[in-house]
């Protein structure tokens, strides 16, 4: 049997894995109209055809988010309202003068409210979270390594709610809360959040094997920590920056609350971590735990000026 290319390898393991987590994948042309994908930016990448079939039909797509929008706007005009969709295809691009790209992506995109509609709840519209929530479920069943976000300008989102999808410090794409701009032009008036990502650069990084794990014989000791800091310092880098220390039977860290208000200075944010201790040999000692715990409170005033908030 011939095998299959390592992109299809994992655009397979992706299609199973949304469709398991309640997506429809669409499939969609990949001719598009200029003016509406202008919206974008990037207007001199565009690749525009010889022989159009119409004007509204002269270009091939340059992103896969602008066809998600398309399939929303389509659902919305016939009263489908909660739209959870994916699309795995090819996109195209000038890469310099008179040569021409592709490139294979992963786009997803919900629209409308979490649950349908029933008399014992209250339908509560999807955010940002959740889409997060599904983008992280995604790249933690395909095991990719050190993955963070890190907030971006452009157009696609709107401010302060655009991220970079970063593995191993590499930008694999973006995601976050389309900009209203981007959904006037497609004729959309309810919230929509994406994610769009390069499926070349992730299949880089998609593990060759599966390792397993024994689960723990021994109890864990929980620790919270709150701390504040200034408001431009991200909870991603801080944490990223823990796990790089080394402590000993560190096994997981997690922000629980952040918070600003009249309790902490200007200009600063309270942050709240629930960090978790284990040995995977014996039962640790209060001491042990101690003594990892002063080590990461030195290295938070040390590196972020951060202060500990009782």
């Amino acid at each position: 049997m011939t095998p299959l290319p390592e992109e299809r390898e994992s655009a397979r393991a992706i299609t199973g894995i949304l469709c398991g987590r309640g997506f429809f994948e669409t499939v969609t042309y990949i001719f598009k109209e200029p003016g509406k994908y202008a919206v974008f930016g990037g207007h001199d990448s565009f690749v525009h055809l010889l022989n159009p079939i119409s004007e509204e039909l002269s270009i091939l797509r340059p992103n896969l988010t602008g066809s998600l929008l398309e399939t929303i706007n389509y659902n919305l005009n016939r009263y489908e309202k909660n739209v959870r969709i994916f699309e795995i295809g090819k996109v195209y691009f000038k890469s310099g003068e008179g040569r021409f790209s592709e490139s294979w992506r992963l786009a997803a995109a919900i629209s409308g409210h979490r649950e349908r509609r029933h008399w014992s709840i209250s339908p509560t519209p999807v955010d940002l979270f959740d889409l997060k929530g599904e983008l992280e479920g995604l790249l933690e069943r395909l095991n990719l390594p050190d993955v963070s976000f890190r907030p971006k300008g452009g157009p696609i989102f709107e401010a302060a709610k655009g991220f970079d999808i970063l593995s191993k410090d590499q930008c694999l794409g973006e995601f976050g809360k389309v900009a209203e701009e981007v959904l006037k032009a497609f004729n959309i008036k309810e919230a929509v959040f994406s994610f769009e990502i390069d499926l070349e650069k992730l299949t880089e990084l998609f593990p060759r094997e599966k390792r397993y794990q024994a689960l723990p014989k021994f109890p864990p000791v929980d620790r919270d920590i709150a701390i504040v800091v200034d408001h431009r310092i991200l909870a991603g880098e801080i944490q990223k920056s823990i796990r790089k220390l080394d402590l000993d039977s560190l096994e997981e860290i997690s922000l629980f609350d952040q918070y600003v208000g009249k309790q902490v200075p200007p200009g600063k944010k309270s942050l709240a971590f629930s960090i978790r201790y284990r040995s995977p040999e014996r039962t640790l000692t209060e001491k042990e735990v101690e003594f990892s715990q002063k080590r990461l409170v030195q290295h938070l005033k040390a590196k972020f000026g951060a202060q500990l908030r009782s």
